[in-house]
């Protein structure tokens, strides 16, 4: 397939997709766009160095090292915060190390990595190079067990929040993976959750210590405490300020600002800490270089997997099968 019909092919899709919620009652354009100034990508579709198949997701570590799932290769890579290639471990399997489709990675305050396996329903931990460390996890529903788990995040105090989502609840764990708590049911109540099997939802967690999660079906954005406690939610279906056609990943600035994913809508929200809506993030660069030029606009946008943000004030993205970063015009 040439790149004018994988374009085409692409555009077709985002068609379909922008139809998603058109029917909503707040069908209308955002008021207040921001656009990124694209600095650079790296990676193209392949199983080499540097290449990606589907990245599900991308984390920065406070070093400025970016962290990426490369799902379906079954392995993690990491590079440079400008995209050169550092280094590479995993592959399919089910042994120390190996993996069956890695959906998330989150670097912890001791620099260890946390990879989230999602089929094999069990969390593996590494130094920053990759060296194996533990694991801990098995397929079920009882404390410490996961089924189809989406999403890992490591709190200030050091503690492994994992979103269970195939169990609908949040566990957590200490760094070691000792079972600390959980709360979490399956409805569209407060405190409840609603995933979606096909695009993984997300949790995050604020330097102060709120975990945010994303509740696909339900449409909105739920906050706890570290404990578990529900402190509040926001957003309903539909498109606009504050609506969602399908919230799947989360990542948060240092000044606190929560950056959302929709991806029903193709978009990048950003709110305040408490729900309160900032500007969606409109991508309207050139940013496939000389092999296919591509204008983003905010009538023609693809859908992130997912968003990252780093110490260097930069945001990254997953998105096809490759890493986007931009800074804030």
């Amino acid at each position: 397939m040439t790149d004018k019909e994988r374009l085409l092919k692409l555009a077709f899709i985002i068609v379909m997709l922008g139809t998603a919620c058109s029917r909503t009652p707040r069908d209308k354009p955002f008021d207040n766009i921001v656009n990124l100034n694209f600095i650079n990508a790296w990676g193209t579709y392949g199983k080499s160095k540097g290449q990606f198949i589907n990245p599900e997701a991308v984390t920065v570590a406070p070093n400025g090292n970016v962290y990426v799932a490369d799902s379906w290769n079954h392995r993690v890579q990491y590079f440079t915060p400008t995209g050169t290639f550092l280094g590479q471990w995993g592959h399919e399997g089910n042994g120390n190390g190996q993996f069956c489709y890695p959906v998330d990675v989150a670097v912890g305050r001791n620099t260890n990595v946390y990879v989230l396996d999602y089929r094999n329903d069990r969390v593996q931990y590494f130094t920053a190079n990759g060296t194996f460390l533990g694991k801990w996890g098995a397929t079920g529903s009882k404390d410490g067990e996961f089924y189809n788990p989406d999403s890992i995040a490591c709190a200030p105090n050091g503690n492994i929040y994992v979103y269970d989502a195939g169990n609908y609840r949040v566990q957590y764990f200490t760094p070691r993976g000792a079972f600390l708590g959980k709360w979490g049911t399956r409805g569209n109540g407060l405190g409840q959750f609603n995933p979606c099997n096909k695009y993984p939802d997300s949790i995050a967690i604020s330097p102060n210590g709120n975990v945010y999660v994303t509740d696909y079906w339900n449409y909105r954005v739920q906050y706890f405490n570290l404990s578990g406690d529900y402190l509040g939610s926001w957003g309903r279906k539909g498109l606009g300020p504050g609506y969602f056609c399908g919230s799947c990943s989360i990542a948060i600035t240092a000044n606190g600002e929560l950056n959302v994913v929709d991806e029903g809508s193709c978009s990048i929200e950003v709110f305040t800490p408490t729900g309160s809506f900032v500007r969606e993030w409109g991508i309207a660069e050139t940013i496939w270089g000389e092999q296919a030029r591509r204008i983003y606009t905010i009538t023609e946008r693809i859908k992130p997997n997912d968003v990252g943000t780093g110490p260097n004030g930069k945001l990254y993205i997953a998105i096809e099968h490759r890493i986007l970063y931009f800074a804030v015009n």
